[in-house]
């Protein structure tokens, strides 16, 4: 997976929606995939500043928090684990929950 900068992805959503060029066009430009245009360009449109903030910062942000759980000990670690099991599960059945309770909601209506 190839990642882009937040400037040439900003350029690019400009020249498409601003500027009116056609995907296609810039697509063969800058050797860029399409629906990657695509994807981008339909982020843009709904928030302009989408691609304003820290480059790749979902990803840095993904590789931080994996990092805190390297000067764990095993013990730590298992702990850490089932108390994340615990909310998964919990989460799970709310979900289960509200999902029932808007098909019984459906099938009242």
């Amino acid at each position: 997976m190839k990642l882009y900068s937040n400037d040439l992805k900003k350029t690019v959503c400009h020249r498409i929606c601003d500027d009116k060029e056609k995907i296609s066009d810039v697509s063969k430009e800058l050797n860029l995939p399409i629906k990657t245009i695509e994807k981008w360009v339909t982020l843009y449109r709904k928030d302009p500043t989408s691609f304003n903030g820290i480059d790749n910062y979902e990803f840095a942000k993904r590789k931080i928090h994996a990092a805190r759980y390297n000067d764990l000990d095993k013990k730590s670690l298992i702990a850490e684990l089932k108390r994340k099991d615990s909310r998964i599960e919990y989460l799970e059945s709310v979900i289960v929950s509200k999902d029932y309770q808007i098909k019984t909601m459906e099938k009242k209506s």
